[in-house]
């Protein structure tokens, strides 16, 4: 999970993010659509692009259940990517840029954990050490998520190619 956080998460996930709350602080909607797109373009297997437009529906159909309205220029609902829809509702509710970098971080974790403790033999309480050991990253993952460009390259190799072999798999509990 670390190499994933750091070589992923850090290095592409919280920096759109950051850029996408970015534009839409500036009301630049345009912008943050095309970010949206451009993060979508950055998931290597279509079970990646697939598990991160399901959460951006996600959130998405919660806002509306809130009573939060999408502006009429965001990303269709199947290519709203999670860090999109997270930068619209911490904007819409005025969270801080830092508090959303550190929400996604910690939602990622969680995540990770959560499908550790399904899949491995790890039980609730070494799952909560992890999941602690872990939340320390995220002061420095968000750090690194704003000196990151765009321009940056990094990729998870091993997660993508298990994405890319998981995807094709017989038979499998949930996606990668």
């Amino acid at each position: 999970m670390h190499g994933v956080g750091e070589q992923q998460l850090a290095t592409v996930d919280l920096v759109f993010l950051h850029r996408i709350t970015s534009c839409l602080l500036k009301q630049d909607e345009a912008e943050a659509l095309a970010l949206n797109n451009r993060l979508l373009s950055r998931r290597e297997t279509s079970e990646l692009r697939a598990s991160d437009t399901h959460q951006g529906a996600a959130l998405r159909r919660l806002a509306a259940g809130l009573g939060l309205a999408f502006p009429e220029t965001a990303p269709q609902k199947n290519q709203t990517t999670l860090a999109y829809a997270l930068a619209m509702v911490g904007t819409i509710w005025r969270i801080g840029p830092a508090q959303q970098l550190r929400a996604y971080a910690w939602m990622w974790i969680e995540n990770q954990v959560a499908a550790a403790i399904k899949t491995v033999p790890l039980g609730q309480t070494d799952g909560q050490v992890v999941l602690m050991d872990m939340a320390d990253q995220i002061p420095g993952w968000c750090a690194r998520s704003s000196e990151v460009s765009l321009e940056h390259r990094a990729a998870a190799f091993g997660l993508s190619i298990i994405s890319a072999q998981h995807e094709t798999q017989y038979t499998r509990l949930f996606r990668s």
